[in-house]
């Protein structure tokens, strides 16, 4: 028969096994609350019963501990380092925003993490004083992944105007990555609300790796056209940036490290009269 020293450690290791039902097998001495004097020998009776749990618990072990790792230690989430294809090809704009605007960017609200929230807001093209309003050119064309139905965002003329980087690789054939010297962005995940007279917009979730560093950051963004004071057709958002913990690949979206939250505006260029 196993030592007695051997029994009570198994039962521990047991314990922990078991956790997440709502009995314990520990027979630690600090873990007994009903008077039970430990440092006497355990009685013959005690040992036999508990032996049928130190039998199975190593199958209840492998059981329990036998789904991925990552799932487990984020409860669920999303899997960033997926390669499938997207079905929804790219964010459509209406046909009439086709062409060059300038961009007005003021971020009106910043919760959780400043240190999360700051370097998303860089890997995705913010430049100069963080929290500080930005004015940057921004493009829409035309995509043949969308056809007729309107124009899509130039990812790369954008990123690279906001943020001066001059080495940005992107291509409208392939909007889902867009890459530079440091930062390689990357969407997974993707909504849209197509665009109608109450407004358009769209949420999509990026893997974005700088070096070693893999993180997440959903960016939802809703639009809607209008006129100015002068009566000039402007284009209104409003931007929400989540920012989420990365572990083995999978996103923690559930529980969101920071949240950043920016107006936009859009204006034609003086000398622009495109509408």
């Amino acid at each position: 028969m196993r030592s007695l020293e051997h029994i009570v450690n198994t039962l521990t290791i047991c314990h922990l096994t078991y956790g997440a039902f709502s009995f314990s097998l520990n027979l630690m001495p600090e873990n007994i609350h009903d008077g039970t004097n430990l440092s006497r020998p355990i009685s013959r009776r005690i040992v036999l019963s508990t032996l049928p749990l130190v039998i199975a618990c190593p199958a209840v072990a492998t059981a329990i501990t036998s789904p991925p790792r990552a799932i487990i230690d984020v409860g669920g989430g999303t899997d960033i380092r997926s390669v499938s294809a997207l079905p929804i090809k790219d964010v459509v704009f209406p046909p009439s925003i086709e062409g060059v605007w300038s961009e007005e960017r003021v971020i009106i609200l910043l919760e959780g993490d400043s240190y999360q929230a700051e370097n998303a807001w860089r890997s995705l093209g913010g430049g100069g004083t963080f929290t500080k309003p930005e004015f940057f050119l921004t493009r829409f064309i035309r995509s043949n992944l969308i056809g007729d139905s309107g124009v899509v965002l130039d990812r790369g003329f954008d990123l690279q105007s906001r943020s001066g980087n001059k080495n940005v690789r992107w291509s409208v054939d392939d909007p889902n990555i867009v890459q530079s010297e440091k930062t390689n962005l990357r969407v997974v995940r993707r909504s849209v609300e197509p665009p109608s007279d109450d407004g358009f917009g769209s949420a999509e979730l990026y893997s974005i790796q700088e070096g070693p560093f893999e993180r997440a950051a959903l960016v939802k963004r809703r639009f809607r056209r209008a006129f100015d004071a002068d009566g000039n057709r402007i284009v209104e958002g409003l931007e929400i940036i989540k920012t989420f913990r990365v572990l083995d690949g999978v996103a923690g979206t559930e529980f969101p490290t920071s949240t950043l939250k920016s107006q936009i505006r859009l204006r034609r260029p003086l000398g622009n009269t495109n509408a």
